[in-house]
């Protein structure tokens, strides 16, 4: 069988979603590119500063975040995009910004929950339609002439 190049799942997209029917978030997929590669990072950092203590004797390095905290940012930088109907802690209008959606998520877990499940909601539709297509697509041949474009033997 031939190779084939497939059609790429677009991460970089995003959606709409109603957290309630008052508040609407615009969140992109967990598997979009700028999330995945600052959740690498923040990994590599997390094991990073784990390397430097023992199970017998854990600690903290100054400056250093809770996981939650992390996530916060990451989630609040790279999977929300734009909001409408979010309010502040006076119920004026909040506007949207990566630091107000940090804020938003570390101030309130279940905006975070929603946010986090319906990125990965989100990415798994993405990953349906893309095996929808490819399922609807003809499978790559093997380079060979098909028995259609046979010409016919006469007999005789």
């Amino acid at each position: 069988m031939a190779l084939k190049k497939q059609k790429q799942v677009k991460h970089t997209d995003a959606k709409w979603v109603d957290f309630d029917e008052d508040t609407k978030i615009q969140i992109a997929s967990i598997d979009n590119p700028a999330y995945q590669v600052a959740l690498a990072r923040a990994r590599r950092e997390i094991n990073r500063n784990d390397s430097n203590f023992g199970i017998s004797a854990p600690g903290i390095i100054e400056g250093e975040k809770a996981e939650y905290d992390v996530q916060c940012r990451l989630v609040g930088h790279h999977i929300i995009r734009d909001w409408s109907g979010v309010l502040d802690e006076d119920g004026n209008p909040l506007p949207f910004s990566l630091d107000n959606a940090e804020a938003l998520l570390l101030g309130t877990p279940e905006a975070f929950l929603f946010v986090f499940k319906a990125a990965q909601e989100y990415a798994t539709e993405l990953r349906g339609e893309l095996e929808e297509t490819l399922g609807k697509s003809s499978p790559a041949g093997s380079g060979k002439p098909s028995s259609a474009a046979k010409k016919p033997t006469s007999k005789g």
